[in-house]
């Protein structure tokens, strides 16, 4: 008798939610031993809430993440790379396949470093059975990487910088403009703290004696923002948290 796996679809894009249904329904009808119930969220909220419940009830077995969503209205939680992390503290059990539209190798080895994703695809690099693949390798506990993923990260298996989840707030608020009193409301840590991280970030990114501002341009370099934009000596950004 085929085993219920309870699914959550991390995803905000219909058409991408479709897909996935359709590739899980193939390996349902296709592999006797599967059956699967199918939950969607579509942003960060709506998939927090999700987690949480089903740590107190019935479980998620299988989660199909993307990593760009709208974040919580208190930000706290700003991309699917957070859920990601919540997801292994709080459902360590569960099998997690990313399928992200980022193609830049450091954000790449980013989510390989801090979730550990069981399948890791890019969108621009796959098609309907890579998922049907995906599915079927992680549900029998093997990994499975897209081809773009598995090249990209060979590119770059001696790149040792990772960021946690308090390294990529304070980037995030700095990218926002930022000041250290700011910084002390939004992070709960103390201020030298919060000024240690800033400059470990600056010897990891090769700024150590530079400004905010330059650390900011280096992270650009590295793929963790979008674009940058300067101002009367002020700057914003649109970030891909």
């Amino acid at each position: 008798m085929p085993r219920t796996t309870n699914v959550l679809i991390i995803e905000d894009e219909p058409m991408a939610i479709e897909n996935y249904e359709r590739a899980l329904w193939h390996v349902e009808n296709n592999v006797t031993e599967f059956k699967f119930n199918i939950k969607h969220a579509t942003d960060c909220q709506m998939a927090y809430d999700k987690i949480k419940k089903a740590k107190k009830g019935i479980g998620l077995d299988l989660f199909i993440l993307d990593i760009r969503l709208q974040p919580t209205a208190d930000h706290k939680i700003r991309s699917g790379e957070d859920l990601g992390n919540i997801i292994r503290a709080l459902l360590p059990q569960a099998k997690i396949i990313v399928i992200t539209g980022y193609t830049d190798v450091f954000r790449l080895i980013n989510i390989m470093k801090t979730i550990q994703p069981d399948g890791f695809l890019v969108k621009s690099d796959m098609v309907f059975m890579d998922v049907v693949t995906a599915i079927e390798k992680v549900m029998n506990h093997k990994n499975y990487y897209s081809h773009k993923v598995a090249a990209l990260l060979k590119q770059r298996a001696s790149d040792n910088t990772v960021l946690d989840a308090i390294d990529m707030q304070i980037l995030y608020e700095i990218s926002n403009g930022a000041k250290m009193k700011e910084l002390q409301n939004l992070i709960a840590l103390t201020k030298s703290a919060i000024d240690k991280r800033r400059r470990n970030l600056k010897v990891k990114f090769n700024v150590a004696d530079g400004s905010d501002r330059d650390l900011i341009l280096a992270k650009k370099k590295k793929g963790l923002f979008k674009g940058i934009l300067f101002l009367d000596g002020t700057f914003s950004a649109f970030a891909y948290f």
